[in-house]
């Protein structure tokens, strides 16, 4: 998935968050998909990425923002 995918998915999920098409169950589900895909808890991820936000590109840093959006960081 390039990053311009993942933009535009972040963005999709985003709008169905706002809209509250999507509950708090779900994301839970989402977080431990996450976890058991990638062995790393994704909050622990965006926290990491958070402590090295100086050296991110803006697009990496709209990203990360999306994230802790979407997620609740």
């Amino acid at each position: 998935m390039s990053p311009e995918d993942l933009k535009q998915t972040l963005g999709m999920m985003k709008d169905l968050m706002e809209s509250g098409q999507v509950s708090e169950d779900e994301l839970v589900e989402v977080r431990n998909q996450f976890k058991e895909m990638y062995g790393s808890d994704i909050g622990d991820l965006i926290k990491k990425a958070g402590d090295e936000a100086g050296s991110m590109t803006e697009d990496e840093a709209e990203l990360l923002d999306m994230f802790k959006t979407i997620l609740g960081e």
